[in-house]
């Protein structure tokens, strides 16, 4: 049921969200005494400015209200998902060329990671670059990426 709710929830704020240039990055949501709390993080090439996330919070409770999803209330936040979430995927790691970051991969079915500069991102691989040199990881063998504060 509750995955059902996300893709549901998913359904009604993309839209927005890709039409603002925004990527909807992960839903989080939990249930107290009947209401629903709803976070949406989001992410751009511009960063996510706090007037957007007000602005979008509005136009995407305004969409949940002309649905029957949520007939008990609910409290909806929409925010930057912060530097410490994990990076999967072409777009999250773009967005970070140039920073310092820890990559697990798979790499001949065994678990293992790397750290370095990302120098380089492509639609198949990522490139580190450390004090051994370049290693390109494909972007099909990364478990998740962390920016190394």
């Amino acid at each position: 049921m509750a995955q059902d709710l996300k893709n549901e929830i998913k359904l009604v704020a993309e839209p927005i969200l890709t039409e603002a240039k925004f990527d909807l990055i992960e839903i989080k949501m939990s249930r107290f005494k009947g209401e629903y709390r709803l976070q949406l993080f989001i992410d751009s090439d511009n960063g996510v400015p706090l007037d957007d996330c007000a602005r979008l919070s509005r136009l995407i409770g305004a969409a949940f209200e002309a649905t029957e999803l949520f007939d008990a209330g609910y409290l909806l936040e929409v925010s930057s998902p912060g530097l410490d979430r994990p990076l999967v995927g072409y777009r999250d790691f773009r967005r970070r060329v140039g920073e310092r970051m820890r990559v697990d991969y798979v790499k001949n079915e065994k678990e293992t990671s790397a750290e370095g500069l990302l120098a380089e991102v492509a639609e198949e691989f990522v490139v580190l670059e450390n004090k051994s040199g370049k290693r390109e990881i494909p972007l099909a063998d990364i478990r998740y990426g962390k920016i190394i504060i």
